[in-house]
């Protein structure tokens, strides 16, 4: 089984559907699991960030799930709540460079490639898909998470008999 890509900047290799050639940032759940993992990279060095979540998603529920990387801390949210943290020195020692890739494409919900699936596409469906230009704070995330998840409705169901009188 593969990764279950959510978002994705960066390229595949054509040769294998395993490892991405380069991922500038990518937002997935790893494979056979719920688990989230969000990583980062520069396309100059092959050095990369990687956080995982200690918290799976709830399965066949409605799930907030978002990532922060502001230069020096790559931060998963799974509900409003910080459930993984990296620190990263390794992109202290890079030289600068181009952080975004514009000709790599963006992924949202996994990958196909002429018309045929390579087997990481995410399997579920996806609803307000956001990039912003800056990490947001704790505060700003929590405060997604509580606008957000009121939008979703809580179902109940109720079993009815109809008694059939003849």
């Amino acid at each position: 089984a593969n990764d279950q890509d959510i978002v994705m900047k960066g390229i595949w290799a054509p040769e294998t559907s395993i490892q991405p050639l380069y991922t500038n940032y990518r937002l997935f759940i790893k494979p056979d699991s719920l688990t989230p993992s969000v990583e980062f990279s520069q396309f100059c060095s092959d050095q990369f960030a990687q956080a995982t979540s200690e918290v799976d998603l709830i399965q066949d529920h409605w799930n907030h799930l978002m990532a922060t990387f502001d230069g020096k801390f790559l931060r998963l949210y799974l509900n409003g709540s910080e459930q993984a943290v990296w620190e990263s020195t390794l992109f202290d020692t890079v030289a600068p460079c181009q952080v975004d890739e514009p000709a790599y494409p963006l992924l949202i919900g996994g990958l196909t490639h002429n018309d045929v699936a390579w087997g990481h596409g995410f399997y579920g469906k996806l609803d307000e898909v956001n990039l912003y230009s800056q990490a947001l704070s704790d505060a700003e995330v929590n405060a997604i998470y509580r606008y957000q998840s009121g939008w979703v409705q809580q179902r109940q169901h109720n079993n009815i008999v109809v008694d059939n009188d003849t």
